[in-house]
């Protein structure tokens, strides 16, 4: 059987091929002849990998010994020779068999033949023994899996209904449907996911399908639909496999764009209804009649504008539905011009005849420009609120007379001129003029109007004009002094950089009720600075007042009205520092609160102003503001500092008010310490002061009993007697005792005095009353008291009082206040 002559009946899985051969007899000259062995034969080998193995068993059926060489390769089903390869066996003994293993190398994909010849010492072949043979091995292709191209994802539009409309187009209001193939190119079976996307302006959707089967050497389509309605434009999609794919992954992914079209739409068209020009007459009044069609397949609901190309003629409500048509009529002005229909508040179709236009030829005026081809701009430069005045000269080239007139648009707002007649021939200037309300740059559009005639060139065109912010006037008044002159007062006004400008300045008297004018001009404000003098008089009210408005035009932020006081109505201020801290007694350290009254009277003033406190070092302790107030009385501010050290502790108020500082200032007591266990305390100091002070009482006692000598201006005689003296003491010399009502301290004041008495301790101030005249002084009704020692609680410094004194003692050492009859030690005569 030759290489060519075997046809594959059908596929089967073959392990070993072999040859069943039965015994061959030799020639009559007893010949040694090999065939290949006995054995079960099946075709069609499947290999995943390049390489197939075979075993085939050669027997020798001669009389002797025998050579033998197997040839083997590789084929197409055609029969075209792929490779070869040669092993020899060297010797077979007779009757003998020997197994040889072939291995076929890069056996191509798909389907191909493996043959095998014997060559040598070969016996002839029979029915169960051959030579030669082939067989068909098939090589299986590995996973192949990707998508289709970008070309065959095809896309359809969706209805609200989510079936497909039909369309051969994906319009605006659809949904969209994707077809995505994939397409599995091995011989291995797939089963994955395919993720699809889309975006369009921002929107992004997902289609998610799992479970995707793809049998091998096939195709399949996954639909994915996305029900949200698509907009007009450019939609972008994306479609990714999930799982193996194979060796290939660039058919993973594809993505593309989808074009959808504009929704269904109305289509319009119109005609105008034909008139005879020549029976028209430039000036009068005729009617034009235009039918508007719908051709489209969607209902049209906006309006019809129809106009000159700088004049609108007409616009009214237009709805047709689709096939529909309805006439629109309006009356015109007849002069020669062009009459263009459009549509607005609804979008049209492309396929519309659409805008539509009528010109009407009729013998009337013909105006022309005839100077610059644009107007001239006066005023300038403009700001907020400033009037701009264009104008345009017009030659009239017609054969009739005519009237025009011209208009500026400002954004939404226009200006019209005084209409101008212009006989035929003629020449004059049209004007408008525009105020401007608001800032920044704009362009102002301008245009030429007539209700009988019509243009050549140019008749409308824009320009560009700038806006500034309004100019300012600060205004500021000097100050007033003296009071029984005339008052006579000066007021500077200061004008932005711009146009001089009129203002009306106003200056009076304010009683309280309302100002009261004295001075009303209209005067003429350069920029920059100016004085302006106001002789008053002798005024006899409150405050002056000067006010400034704009005349013909806008102002800008700024004082429009000063006003001051008059001499006498002078602002006065007083400042007093509560004695009473918070807390009472405090320690170094402590957060301390302070307060403080403020008052005002006369002229009132409501200018922000300036609180400070400092300690007697001028270290300062707080600064705050204080807003001003408009009225007379009193108001209180509480301070917060952090205490410093010291026994007393001096806080001076400096309150900056209208160019004036009030000043305050008092002394607090301070706690001292606690807690402090590095604290010693210096009894050397104390020690010593005793002894000082016990010395000095000493000699006060002596100096005090001395007899007082009486002088006179006429010396003694040495012959005159001697005679004895008593000192008597001088009334106003002798002291009584009171005692502080707040504190209870005790005080000693003469007997005679009369008038406010302030307690060292605790600042209060009382008054007393003289002792009655007869009764006897303190000093002639009491013999010396006996004195005591007590003890200071807070230092435990000695103290020497009167033991009939039961009022506040201060210790000198710590400054501490205590009762006199606490901590009483001893007492002696």
């Amino acid at each position: 059987m030759g290489l060519g002559q075997f046809k594959p009946a059908s596929m089967a899985l073959l392990v070993l091929a072999s040859v069943l051969i039965v015994p061959f007899a030799a020639a009559s000259s007893g010949a040694a002849g090999v065939v290949l062995g006995p054995s079960t034969v099946s075709d069609y080998l499947v290999i995943e990998g390049e390489q197939a193995n075979l075993s085939i068993e050669l027997e020798e059926i001669g009389n002797g010994p025998a050579n033998v060489t197997v040839s083997y390769g590789l084929a197409t089903l055609e029969g075209a020779e792929v490779s070869r390869d040669t092993t020899t066996v060297v010797f077979l003994p007779s009757t003998t068999s020997a197994t040889v293993n072939l291995s076929f190398q890069n056996v191509p994909l798909g389907y191909s033949t493996m043959f095998v010849e014997l060559s040598g010492d070969v016996a002839s072949n029979s029915s169960t023994h051959v030579n030669a043979f082939t067989r068909t091995v098939h090589r299986l292709r590995p996973l192949s899996v990707g998508l289709g191209s970008t070309n065959s994802v095809v896309g359809s539009g969706l209805g609200a209904d989510g079936n497909l409309t039909g369309n051969q187009t994906i319009n605006e209001g659809d949904g969209l449907r994707l077809e995505v193939p994939i397409i599995n190119g091995g011989d291995v079976n797939w089963t994955g996911g395919l993720q699809i996307t889309t975006e369009q302006f921002g929107i992004i959707q997902h289609h998610n399908a799992t479970n995707v089967s793809v049998v091998s050497m096939t195709s399949t389509v996954v639909v994915g639909d996305f029900l949200d309605s698509v907009l007009e434009g450019e939609l972008v999609w994306a479609a990714q496999l999930v799982g193996a794919i194979g060796s290939d992954e660039s058919n993973r992914f594809r993505n593309g764009t989808v074009e959808v079209l504009p929704p269904p739409l109305p289509s319009l068209s119109g005609l105008f209804a034909p008139f005879n020009e020549s029976d028209l007459v430039a000036g009068q009044p005729f009617n034009l009649s235009l039918t508007v069609f719908n051709n489209g397949t969607a209902a049209f609901n906006g309006q019809i504008h129809c106009s000159d190309g700088t004049t609108e003629l007409h616009q009214s409500p237009l709805s047709l539905a689709p096939g529909g048509n309805t006439t629109v009529a309006f009356e015109l002005s007849a002069r020669p011009m062009t009459v263009v229909c459009t549509e607005a508040g609804q979008r049209i179709s492309t396929s519309s005849s659409w805008p539509i236009n009528r010109t009407v030829n009729i013998s009337s005026a013909l105006f022309v420009i005839a100077g610059a081809p644009s107007p001239s701009l006066e005023g300038g430069p403009w700001h907020q609120g400033d009037v701009l005045s264009a104008n345009l000269l017009i030659r009239n080239t017609g054969s009739l007379d005519g009237r025009l007139r011209l208009e500026v648009m400002d954004g939404s707002v226009t200006s019209a001129g005084d209409w101008v007649i212009l006989p035929s021939g003629s020449a004059g200037e049209v004007r408008v003029n525009h105020a401007f309300s608001t800032v920044g740059d704009r362009m102002l559009e301008w245009r030429l109007i007539s209700d009988n005639g019509g243009f050549t060139g140019t008749s409308n065109g824009s320009l560009p004009v700038s806006v500034l912010s309004p100019q300012s006037v600060s205004l500021s008044l000097d100050p007033i002094n003296g009071s029984s002159e005339r008052v006579v007062i000066t007021a500077t006004t200061l004008l932005d950089e711009g146009p001089a400008r009129e203002v009306r300045i106003r200056a009076g008297l304010d009683h309280g009720s309302g100002p009261v004018y004295v001075y009303d001009q209209i005067r003429l404000l350069e920029p920059g600075q100016q004085t302006h003098e106001f002789d008053l008089g002798f005024p006899d009210g409150e405050r002056v007042v000067v006010r400034v408005s704009p005349v013909g035009w806008s102002i800008g932020p700024g004082p429009l009205s000063v006003s001051t006081s008059l001499p006498e109505a002078v602002t006065t201020y007083r400042m007093t520092m509560d004695p009473v801290l918070s807390p009472i007694r405090p320690v170094a350290g402590d957060e301390v609160t302070l307060t403080l009254l403020l008052e005002q009277s006369g002229s009132f003033q409501d200018s922000t102003s300036t609180l400070r406190l400092l300690d007697a070092y001028g270290q300062e302790l707080s600064n705050i503001s204080v807003d001003g107030w408009s009225t007379s009385g009193s108001m209180t501010e509480s301070l917060v500092v952090d205490w410093p050290s010291g026994n007393n502790v001096l806080i001076r108020a400096h309150w900056d008010v209208n160019g004036q500082v009030i000043t305050a200032q008092e002394s607090y007591m301070s706690s001292p310490p606690t807690g402090d266990e590095g604290a010693s305390i210096p009894w050397a100091s104390l020690l010593w002061g005793s002894v000082l002070g016990g010395v000095l009482i000493a000699v006060l006692r002596v100096v005090a009993r001395r007899p007082s000598s009486t002088s006179s201006s006429t010396p003694l005689s040495s012959t005159s007697p001697r005679e004895p003296t008593t000192s008597v003491p001088s009334s106003t010399d002798e002291k009584r005792n009171v005692t502080c009502p707040a504190c209870e301290r005790g005080l000693r004041v003469p007997t005679t005095y009369s008038g406010s008495v302030g307690c060292p301790d605790c600042s209060h101030k009382f008054s007393v009353e003289p002792e009655p005249t007869g009764s006897p002084s303190a000093a002639a009704i009491a013999t010396e008291d006996i004195k005591i020692t007590v003890h200071c609680p807070a230092c435990d410094q000695s103290l020497r009082v009167p033991s009939s004194y039961t009022g506040s003692v201060r210790c000198p050492a710590c400054t501490k206040v205590f009762k006199s009859t606490e901590r009483v030690d001893e007492q002696e005569s």
